[in-house]
């Protein structure tokens, strides 16, 4: 298969490092060597995938980025993302679903637990139970793992923390990660295998079409 981006083509033969080539020309495109835009010829020579992470302000489109990501894509894979629970035009909670089908609820008003972020209390022996071990069913089979999000409530939770570097440790991962910062996240953002895109309303229409034009 014969791609090009602009005026650069790009010969696909392998998917990683179809979706490692293609990644970084639409990082080049969109971002700056600021914005943590590795040199191609050093993702060649690793050859290797690599993490890709988006952050930016809560309601920017991240999860819209990849639910779409998840519909088009034709490589393996497993995880979850979460969406709003809304009752009367309100939020009141967060519901996760795994990308085998199960459906839990991570946050709500209507919970008691003592893990809480602002008005919401946070399941997180449900969120073990069913987010976790969705990523730990991911890793061994599946061509791209997807964690929706890194974020302040599913942060409370150890075996969570464990598991996002055991998984980032396999160079599979597509997430969602907080825009505020703590040693974790840092941690994270840091490493030399993860590629950060920040979606802001400039660049999102094209971040989503960019990643419909390499895994279509």
């Amino acid at each position: 298969m014969k791609l090009s981006f602009g005026s650069r083509p790009i010969i696909a033969h392998n998917p990683f490092l179809d979706l490692v080539q293609v990644s970084m020309l639409l990082c080049e495109k969109l971002f700056s060597r600021d914005n943590q835009c590795l040199s191609l010829e050093l993702v060649r020579k690793k050859k290797k995938l690599m993490n890709i992470l988006l952050t930016g302000r809560p309601g920017i489109g991240k999860t819209t980025l990849i639910k779409k990501l998840i519909d088009v894509t034709s490589l393996s894979k497993g995880g979850f993302y979460t969406e709003e629970i809304r009752e009367g035009g309100k939020r009141v909670g967060f519901s996760l679903m795994t990308l085998d089908g199960k459906k839990s609820t991570l946050a709500s008003i209507k919970i008691k637990s003592p893990y809480r972020v602002g008005k919401y209390s946070v399941d997180v022996d449900g969120f073990e139970a069913i987010g976790v071990e969705a990523i730990r069913k991911a890793m061994p089979t599946k061509e791209l793992i997807i964690i929706d999000e890194i974020g302040k409530m599913e942060l409370f939770s150890k075996k969570f923390r464990d598991v996002v570097i055991q998984a980032l440790n396999t160079g599979r991962v597509v997430a969602t990660i907080k825009k505020g910062r703590s040693s974790f996240i840092d941690g994270i953002k840091s490493r030399r295998d993860v590629r950060l895109l920040e979606v802001n309303l400039e660049n999102r229409d094209t971040l989503l079409h960019g990643y419909l034009f390499y895994l279509i």
